[in-house]
């Protein structure tokens, strides 16, 4: 497992490292000032960058996160979108209850479902001490931060996630432009 490390050689980022359930970033706010965005490229993180581009109308959004745990995440979150309430997603990345994540494992691709039940299946229902950055973000907060959090909003993306596919590029910042020169 590869270690990124600055000239002190501390630890800042891993090719697999903690998942982030929730943006910390205010994206309701800055989305004010990011206009008609029709192609998006973004960091993979938790997931809910790729998300807000979507509710905010994007064509095209590809993440990037040199965590390849990133990509299982935000492909969790996709599912979850697809085929949860609006109330259910909420309860979902706050306590993972098992019946939910089984009612999402159809909306899954089988390397996502593999990965995913087999975390389930390991971590019962104690996922985020072993998984997570950080405690749930409360859902209050995440209403304010996230346009998703709207019922309306919600629904538009659960329409727009049907067919959605997303690119995802699992490199460091610096190695990106030679993957996506092209793109």
């Amino acid at each position: 497992w590869q270690h990124h490390c600055d000239i002190n050689n501390e630890r800042r980022f891993r090719d697999s490292d903690v998942l982030y359930s929730a943006t910390t970033e205010n994206f309701a706010e800055y989305s004010k000032y990011l206009g008609d965005c029709k192609s998006v490229l973004t960091v993979g993180g938790s997931g809910d960058h790729v998300l807000n581009a979507l509710a905010m109308g994007a064509e095209s959004v590809s993440a990037f996160d040199i965590n390849i745990l990133a990509y299982f995440g935000l492909e969790l979150k996709l599912a979850a979108i697809k085929t949860l309430t609006i109330g259910e997603y909420f309860v979902f990345f706050e306590k993972f209850p098992y019946n939910l994540f089984e009612k999402m494992l159809p909306a899954m691709g089988d390397d996502v479902r593999i990965y995913w039940y087999t975390i389930f299946n390991y971590a019962k229902e104690n996922i985020y001490p072993d998984l997570f950055a950080y405690i749930p973000v409360q859902r209050e907060i995440l209403k304010k931060i996230n346009l998703f959090s709207d019922k309306k909003v919600f629904n538009f993306l659960k329409e727009r996630t049907k067919n959605f596919e997303v690119d995802f590029y699992a490199y460091d910042i610096y190695d990106l432009p030679t993957h996506i020169a092209n793109k």
